[in-house]
């Protein structure tokens, strides 16, 4: 047996149980198709309704900046930026 996933989003998957996250929220149309060893196919479909969950953004710390000769450069840093979690 051969199973196809296409979910809907534009990701697709192999095998009776794969694993998928959406990344963002929305209405998302799942196909799953189905070949036996001897060629027959067959399809299903439904729908996923992903809810999007506000995720607190993380943040790291200051990074430095190397200088041109690999060491740190204490004068220079860049800001920090969030960090998210996927959906």
């Amino acid at each position: 047996m051969h199973y196809e996933w296409d979910f809907g989003d534009g990701a697709t998957g192999e095998g009776p149980t794969p694993q998928h996250i959406y990344t963002a929220g929305g209405n998302y149309f799942v196909t799953l198709r189905v070949t036996d060893d001897d060629g027959r196919e067959s399809a299903c479909h439904t729908f996923a309704d992903v809810t999007a969950v506000p995720v607190e953004p993380r943040t790291w710390g200051r990074i430095k900046a190397l200088s041109r000769s690999g060491l740190l450069d204490p004068q220079r840093s860049f800001p920090t930026f969030p960090v998210q979690e996927p959906i």
